[in-house]
């Protein structure tokens, strides 16, 4: 008899893949085909849900525009809310500039806090964001090297 495969931490893995996910329009179209496949296989929008980590209404949406529209109905749609500020290539920047530390820009302080990279995103990008949205930027990056090391 062959043994049961099994991934040792599920959980990182499965964070690591549902990142990948959003990060690509194509995965997410694969992904939500996956689902809609599964459920007209006869399993119901819970179970695939539960399987896949997404609530039972969004399966449920997307068995709906399948239905409505076929496979186009299943590529990514607009999104609400306000768009974001920095760009890809600036939050790349501004990752390997909190990595470097507020040293090497010649800031007083030794470590970055929401008003100090606040006032850096201004003079490198001469963007202006609230000191609450740059303590979340900390926190998400924190996060990610916190993943990416771990």
């Amino acid at each position: 008899m062959g043994r049961r495969s099994e991934i040792p931490d599920r959980a990182l893995a499965q964070r690591i893949l549902k990142r990948k996910i959003r990060c690509s329009p194509e995965l997410q179209q694969l992904h939500r085909l996956h689902c809609v496949l599964l459920v007209g296989e006869g399993f119901s929008c819970k179970d695939v849900a539960y399987w896949f980590g997404n609530s039972p209404r969004t399966l449920e949406r997307w068995v709906h525009r399948f239905r409505k529209s076929g496979i186009n109905g299943l590529t990514g749609e607009q999104r609400a809310g306000r768009p974001t500020i920095l760009k890809r290539n600036q939050l790349r920047i501004l990752q390997e500039d909190i990595d470097k530390g507020p040293d090497a820009f010649n800031y007083d302080q030794g470590q970055w806090d929401g008003k100090l990279l606040a006032a850096h995103i201004q003079t490198r990008f001469g963007l202006t964001l609230s000191v609450r949205h740059c303590q979340r930027l900390l926190r998400e990056f924190k996060l990610a090297n916190s993943r990416a090391s771990g």
